[in-house]
């Protein structure tokens, strides 16, 4: 008995040093990036506040995204077009940061001093590529027939430069046209954006 817990007091010493190796054999860049994996993974529950500014094409069309947990809400302004997005976000799955959700929402156009709104669903995608590296896809729209159409495509890279900031860069293209008695208003625009985005 004696020597069956010299042999057990040994493997637990020679187990707790190959532990203590194998931890010291990460490099710095490795731990850096563990540690952002971890911070990483952790964002979504730990911020529920976002605000995202961008900038959209050659002239630059103004774009503003505050989202609060599920909730999102999308403003584009072009010369005397207004483009309004209200969403409401459903998880489907959340793997290894890989995220995949589900959407419903309004979407409204003020033109020529009128206003006019229809309901959408959608379905975002957002995939992790390198610890600090993602790439999402999202899109919405309906087909109301003779109401008119939402079409809305956003797709791009995000990186995380800190772990309340990070920049996006992609594509959008918007085209969106309704119509209600004799009001007619459409929204159409395609151009790459880079924007700044901030949890808090």
């Amino acid at each position: 008995m004696k020597k069956f817990f010299q042999i057990l007091t040994l493997l637990m010493i020679l187990t707790n040093c190959a532990t203590t190796f194998a931890d010291e054999e990460l490099t710095d860049e490795e731990e850096a990036e563990r540690g952002v994996k971890i911070v990483s993974e952790n964002l979504r529950e730990k911020f529920s506040w976002s605000v995202e500014s961008r900038v959209i094409g050659n002239d630059a069309t103004p774009e503003f995204m505050l989202r609060y947990k599920n909730l999102s809400a999308d403003y584009i302004k072009r010369s005397d077009e207004k483009y309004f997005k209200f969403d409401v976000d459903r998880e489907l799955i959340y793997i290894m940061g890989t995220r995949a959700a589900w959407n419903y929402g309004l979407t409204g156009i003020k033109s020529n001093g009128n206003f006019l709104a229809a309901p959408t669903i959608g379905i975002a995608l957002e995939m992790k590529i390198q610890p600090k590296l993602a790439v999402f896809t999202n899109f919405s729209g309906i087909i109301a027939g003779k109401f008119g159409h939402v079409a809305d495509f956003d797709g791009g890279f995000k990186y995380l430069a800190d772990k309340n900031f990070s920049w996006t860069i992609g594509w959008r293209h918007v085209d969106s046209r309704l119509k209600h008695h004799d009001t007619r208003n459409k929204f159409k625009f395609s151009g790459f954006y880079a924007g700044l985005r901030a949890d808090f």
